[in-house]
């Protein structure tokens, strides 16, 4: 059975048990993420959505299907929508890992981020 741990790094998927909602910062919710970078005690995430209807509304965003490779690798439950124009540092804290992403997705988030 997954433990929570702070042991993730570049690469994992990860769920958190609170994550702050982009108009209320006060207000959250559990989230996926994908640890984009590693900083000892903070990391750089990139969030992640189920509800794909979100598409035309968020910048740079795109779905990863669940049943597709990446999706397999990242052991998404549901399509998801990858949202590079939320990401930001935050620190860590304790999180469920539960796959890896590809180097190329890293490459790409990487360049979507900048």
């Amino acid at each position: 059975m997954p433990s929570f741990s702070k042991a993730y790094t570049t690469g994992d998927v990860i769920s958190v048990a609170w994550f702050p909602h982009e108009d209320d910062k006060t207000k959250g919710e559990a989230r996926w993420l994908i640890c984009l970078e590693d900083l000892e005690n903070e990391f750089l995430a990139v969030p992640l959505k189920s509800t794909t209807e979100h598409l035309t509304v968020q910048p740079k965003s795109f779905i990863i299907k669940k049943d597709s490779e990446e999706g397999k690798r990242m052991q998404l439950l549901n399509d998801s929508l990858v949202v590079p124009g939320r990401a930001g540092v935050r620190p860590k804290v304790e999180a469920l890992i539960h796959g890896r992403c590809s180097d190329d997705l890293i490459d790409k988030l990487n360049e979507l981020v900048k």
